[in-house]
């Protein structure tokens, strides 16, 4: 009766797993939409990631009638953009296509909470908000529930902090500032640069 070697055994159960490991903590790219084709038009979609050191963020940008934003913001600071630094991350202005082809995309580079928002018009003030890696499950709601009261919506117009793949349609746009230009101040309504008119609870729907 043949005896099998404890040795290679054990070697066998540590080389599984190791595979095992290593497919779990490969880096992922994650999806979040920007904005919808239908309503409401104002949002990020997932708004609470969890993500890991080496994971991609792909914003797609897919309302072809808002023009929106994502960067990185402050807990504390509802609606202003975070110093800017080398983990920094800012968008600009970019209008959508049907298809979600326009992305932008954030590597990640801090298992950190990450609290992002809309810097277009009064977009963050009207809930377009989202977080990665929440530190605590109210994180979200508080942040949404303290920019209803923000005046100004902060936002520059600059890319910059990720990569751009153009879709077929739309891309990024100049919203009443040249480029270069400091940060858009402002308080107009949430659907700024937008095609469509404004509704209660700050959504967008198309003109008639």
């Amino acid at each position: 009766m043949q005896h099998s070697n404890p040795l290679l055994l054990v070697l066998f159960l540590i080389s599984i797993v190791s595979s095992l490991t290593t497919r779990i903590n490969q880096p992922s790219r994650i999806r979040i939409d920007i904005g919808s084709n239908g309503a409401p038009a104002l949002v990020f979609t997932p708004d609470s990631i969890k993500a890991q050191v080496g994971d991609t963020l792909d914003f797609h940008f897919i309302d072809q009638n808002v023009v929106s934003s994502v960067l990185l913001g402050v807990e504390n600071s509802p609606c202003t953009p975070a110093p800017a630094g080398a983990d920094f991350f800012n968008s600009g202005p970019i209008l959508g296509d049907p298809d979600g082809t326009n992305v932008f995309s954030v590597n990640v580079t801090s298992d950190s909470q990450m609290i992002l928002y809309c810097g277009v018009g009064a977009h963050c003030q009207a809930g377009m908000v989202a977080v990665v890696n929440p530190d605590k499950l109210t994180t979200l709601k508080g942040y949404a529930k303290a920019a209803t009261g923000v005046q100004m919506n902060l936002g520059p117009p600059n890319m910059t902090g990720g990569s751009f793949t153009q879709g077929t349609s739309g891309g990024p746009v100049i919203i009443g500032f040249a480029p270069g230009a400091g940060p858009q101040k402002s308080a107009a309504g949430p659907c700024v640069g937008t095609s469509r008119r404004a509704v209660g609870g700050g959504s967008c729907v198309a003109r008639k």
